[in-house]
């Protein structure tokens, strides 16, 4: 393929037609035509490149506005890609472990995750390349650090959550605990056992310093990702998340500026 496109072919052939009316009128000269033979020749020749330059030009433009579209909806769909991810987490902190962050058996009373959890973080990596030329190019490596950090605690979740499940609850029916009875850690670490107990514990502390992390990341990462389209792209909406009045009690909102 010689040219790339259409709008490439006409500018080359009308700057050969240009070139070749000015041979023409050179060799006019030279064999003393009057300029009057081959005025309307180079006029059109002159009119034709005109015509082919601005229609490529135009036609630049057009391209150049396209791909700044592009990256400007790659960056805005990541952006809700975040959002969305610390919407879901900020759920999980706020409904599962704020009410029993400080409970003494909060590795039993946080309870766990129903069904399993596949809220993860899915980001357009080849769309949004263009972050490496950007004032941040570390920017795509935040966002691939802080996917890493989703997917972890999305299994821990799903992990603790099983457990929980699988080893606590029966144990806890077979020791005759009932939901609104007062149990003390005593009975609870003696039902369990030892194992048992360490393990929820351990498992619980890892959730709470996990959620707790991707809560402030995503946020943090919104933010600076917000700033920096917007510097990118001036003039251009871009998703910013906007948090509710504290009358309402669900996640941040989206907006653009």
């Amino acid at each position: 393929m010689i040219f790339p496109g259409e709008n490439e072919r006409r500018i080359v052939i009308a700057i050969l037609s240009f070139c070749v009316g000015i041979f023409l009128g050179l060799i006019a000269k030279i064999t003393d035509i009057q300029f009057k033979d081959y005025l309307p020749s180079v006029v059109t020749l002159v009119a034709a490149f005109a015509g082919a330059w601005a229609a490529y030009l135009l036609q630049r433009r057009k391209e150049l506005e396209k791909r700044v579209e592009e990256k400007v909806d790659a960056g805005n769909t990541a952006i809700f890609a975040l959002m969305r991810c610390h919407n879901r987490f900020i759920s999980i902190q706020r409904q599962a472990i704020d009410p029993f962050r400080e409970h003494p058996a909060r590795f039993v009373a946080i309870r766990p995750i129903i069904g399993e959890m596949v809220c993860g973080l899915e980001l357009d990596y080849e769309s949004l390349s263009f972050l490496f030329k950007s004032k941040n190019p570390n920017m795509l490596n935040e966002l691939s650090s802080t996917q890493a950090e989703v997917e972890s605690t999305v299994n821990l979740i799903n992990q603790r959550s099983e457990v929980h499940f699988n080893y606590v609850q029966p144990v806890a029916d077979k020791a005759g605990f009932q939901n609104g009875q007062d149990v003390t850690l005593n009975q609870i670490n003696a039902a369990l056992g030892h194992r048992l107990t360490e393990t929820m514990k351990d498992l619980t502390d890892q959730l709470i310093e996990f959620v707790d992390f991707i809560v402030s990341d995503t946020e943090k990462l919104i933010e600076e990702l917000h700033e920096l389209l917007k510097s990118e792209f001036k003039g251009h909406a871009i998703v910013k998340m906007e948090k509710p009045n504290k009358s309402k009690q669900q996640g941040p909102a989206a907006g653009t500026r």
